[in-house]
């Protein structure tokens, strides 16, 4: 049935080339703006170098301030801490190693 239908002849106009140019440029420019937004190798916030202190877990050796300004400064969703708690560093510490993970150090 399907060898009985007429094929048709496709054309690609002027139009249709500067369209596929338009989207190859649009695609081209989102994965720029994509990569310049991820994390890049090393993460370093002023002396520290978070992924080598992620692989030798250091993190814990940094004052409370230091992890919350560290997680505030990779703009990480920093928990609502109530009260005082024994291991408070902890939930800044998974939130620095969870941003390691996804840096090229871990993923190449």
């Amino acid at each position: 049935m399907a060898a009985k239908v007429p094929q048709q002849k496709i054309t690609i106009t002027e139009a249709d080339a500067a369209a596929g140019v338009e989207e190859d440029n649009f695609h081209e420019m989102r994965n720029k703006v994509l990569s310049s937004l991820q994390l890049q190798h090393p993460i370093v916030f002023y002396q520290y170098n978070v992924c080598d202190m992620v692989k030798s877990s250091t993190l814990k050796k940094l004052k409370m301030d230091m992890l919350q300004r560290l997680c505030e400064e990779l703009t990480l969703d920093v928990p609502e801490m109530s009260g005082k708690k024994k291991n408070t560093k902890l939930p800044y510490i998974k939130l620095l190693e969870s941003a390691v993970s996804g840096c090229s150090c871990n993923t190449g």
